[in-house]
């Protein structure tokens, strides 16, 4: 059988939680012949390219096709386009080496994608870990372009066809904060539709070191010149190509 679904994962220095991140895709309840599992790792400087290759020795037991690609550091929407780039699958499951996708998130995704024509994104609700004691539930709203514009109502970890990413040239890599909402933006200006799961269906790991809230204790300054940015050309229509 032929691969539909390629699950991206990148990795930037997360050796404590990167082999939780990849169990969580190997333990998915989807066929284990019409998925792959592609670990990007960009540059770590920490132990994560051998706990990667340790937990994909021992922990596939399913025997998911699975490939690590090791690169120099650029950022995580470089990542992403090289995780892209070696993906067979017609659709993309983006999961941050910091968190995890929960048991049914790839079928419930590709059930989405498939309700209907012109779907370019699937995304759903998340269950934000604060700490080994506390959660809380992440609400989204349904999709809507004047709410894209106005905030990225898109979770992050989310599904999308490959056909969607080409269509817009794949992720800009001169964006360093907030690649993915450009890229939402470019896809859904394409006009693809974006649908939301109300389920939730990964876990959000909320870390100081996280790289959103890096950039906060930061004052936001990139976040904002970038944001600024992202919007102004998508709707003047010079978006990235």
């Amino acid at each position: 059988m032929s691969i539909d679904v390629s699950i991206v994962i990148t990795n930037y220095n997360h050796e404590d939680l990167i082999s939780d991140a990849i169990q969580s895709a190997f333990a998915q309840n989807y066929p284990e012949d019409k998925f792959e599992v592609i670990v990007v790792d960009d540059g770590s400087s920490d132990r994560s390219v051998d706990i990667i290759k340790k937990t994909i020795a021992e922990k596939n037991q399913r025997g998911i096709s699975c490939t690590l690609i090791e690169k120099e550091n650029g950022g995580t929407a470089s990542a992403r386009n090289a995780g892209v780039k070696n993906a067979s699958g017609k659709y993309i499951g983006f999961l941050d080496g910091d968190d995890m996708y929960l048991q049914e998130k790839t079928e419930m995704s590709v059930k989405a994608l498939e309700f209907g024509p012109n779907i370019g994104i699937a995304y759903s609700d998340y269950v934000t870990k604060w700490s080994e004691t506390e959660n809380s539930l992440t609400f989204k709203f349904p999709y809507a372009w004047e709410s894209l514009v106005h905030e990225c109502i898109i979770s992050t970890n989310s599904f999308v066809t490959k056909e969607a990413i080409e269509s817009v040239g794949g992720f800009d890599e001169s964006i360093r904060i907030i690649e993915d909402y450009d890229l939402w933006l470019r896809i859904c200006l394409k006009g693809y539709m974006a649908r939301h799961i109300p389920q939730h269906l990964f876990i959000y790991n909320e870390r100081p070191t996280n790289k959103t809230n890096t950039e906060k204790s930061k004052g936001m300054n990139l976040f904002n010149k970038e944001s600024k940015y992202i919007k102004e050309r998508v709707l003047s229509g010079e978006y990235y190509v």
